[in-house]
């Protein structure tokens, strides 16, 4: 095998760059052939995926793996940057994409129970024979023209505020106390925000319309917000999503 590893180093309040010395550790006992890509900046894994299966059209190895190594943003732009050269290329070879948990949430990896121990997940990615086609999510937004894919969930209202305001918190990249971001982003949002109208069409059912929403969630995965367990029968390997919706509730 020869593993494309992308990593954020950044992830989980930089804990990827404190164990990545030990992880080279592990490849080295394993004789792994691998090639490593650090991502810069946001998006940037990305451009990275995109850039190796550029690479890889032209040496065609059918043993390549990409092995995204960092959280779950890590894992999705991997995801994003190969549905978006697959889209462009069709008919190319289809690379397994692999997932290390070291970042803070790692909802997908407990959604899978892939281990969140790095050592026995790396191990198991070095062992693995064989790759599982899982189902990911599509999504088109309108009001900004833009699509996109997820493997976990896509949130509307509180999720989605929880995740916007933990990126933005300065707990999230510190070393110590990155996993408690989450934590103070639902403290926040529970107290300040403010419900909202949807109207759901789900396929050949009648419309449905719910007021004071509080969270609107569609998931792959039972786990969001960094192990809160919403959906626990949801799986990636069936064929449907589950939605949630939850009303504002008093304090």
């Amino acid at each position: 095998m020869k593993y494309f590893i992308i990593i954020n180093l950044h992830a989980g309040g930089d804990n990827a760059k404190k164990v990545w010395p030990a992880i080279q550790r592990q490849l080295a006992a394993s004789h792994a052939d691998y090639q490593t890509l650090y991502t810069a900046y946001p998006n940037h894994a990305i451009e990275l995926s995109e850039q190796i299966l550029d690479e890889l059209d032209t040496t065609s190895p059918a043993d390549a793996v990409l092995i995204a190594a960092g959280g779950d943003g890590t894992l999705h732009e991997t995801l994003l940057g190969c549905q978006r050269y697959y889209q462009a290329h069709p008919h190319d070879h289809q690379v397994p994409i692999a997932f290390l948990p070291v970042g803070s949430g790692n909802d997908f990896a407990r959604g899978l129970k892939i281990p969140l121990k790095w050592e026995n997940a790396l191990a198991d990615i070095l062992s693995g024979a064989t790759s599982k086609i899982i189902n990911v999510g599509h999504y088109v937004d309108l009001d900004h023209h833009l699509e996109g894919f997820f493997t976990n969930n896509l949130g509307i209202g509180f999720d989605a505020t929880v995740v916007h305001l933990a990126n933005k918190s300065s707990l999230k990249t510190h070393q110590f106390f990155g996993k408690f971001s989450y934590m103070a982003a639902i403290l926040n949002v529970i107290i300040h925000f403010q419900g909202f109208h949807a109207e759901i069409q789900p396929a050949n059912v009648p419309e449905v319309t719910f007021d004071n929403v509080f969270l609107l969630t569609t998931t792959d995965i039972p786990y969001f917000g960094g192990g809160i367990n919403i959906v626990p029968t949801a799986s990636v390997f069936d064929d449907h999503l589950d939605l949630v919706v939850v009303k504002k509730p008093s304090l």
